[in-house]
């Protein structure tokens, strides 16, 4: 366990399912991060972390994989490495996961922000996280998920 998170130490709260149902308890929201699955301990699963409630020190979870699809994310602040601003809508292949296969989507400026359309949903992008955009094998710039 990284140095920062000992540091942290835990704070056990409730895992919720996605009826409301009290299905088990957790350490500390902040060893978990959306999509998660190891480490939640739960009979009958698998589950994955589709949620979190800070003020109340909760994890949602789900068995339900396709909960974690999402077809658009925000982007805020982003970076293009032509240090241009975008004017107008573009066709990329993105990824918002490491080890993330590319895919296909548009990225449309809306102001100081950029939303990321993808073509066909992508797995559990997480806000925080780094969302990186290609033309072909060319990076051309990436965001933080909002």
């Amino acid at each position: 366990m990284p140095y920062f998170l000992k540091k942290i130490g835990e704070k056990p709260g409730n895992i919720i399912d996605e009826n409301g149902k009290i299905i088990g308890r957790h350490q500390g929201k902040h060893f978990f991060t959306l999509g998660q699955r190891k480490g939640l301990n739960l009979s009958n699963g698998p589950y994955f972390v589709f949620g979190f409630n800070k003020k109340n020190n909760i994890i949602y979870a789900t068995k339900d994989k396709k909960a974690l699809f999402k077809k658009e994310v925000i982007l805020s602040p982003y970076h293009l490495i032509s240090d241009e601003r975008l004017k107008k809508s573009i066709n990329v292949l993105a990824k918002t996961r490491y080890r993330q296969e590319l895919s296909p989507a548009k990225i449309i400026p809306q102001g100081k922000k950029l939303k990321l359309v993808f073509k066909k949903p992508v797995f559990s992008p997480t806000p925080g996280q780094f969302a990186v955009f290609y033309d072909k094998n060319l990076c051309l710039g990436n965001g933080v998920i909002i």
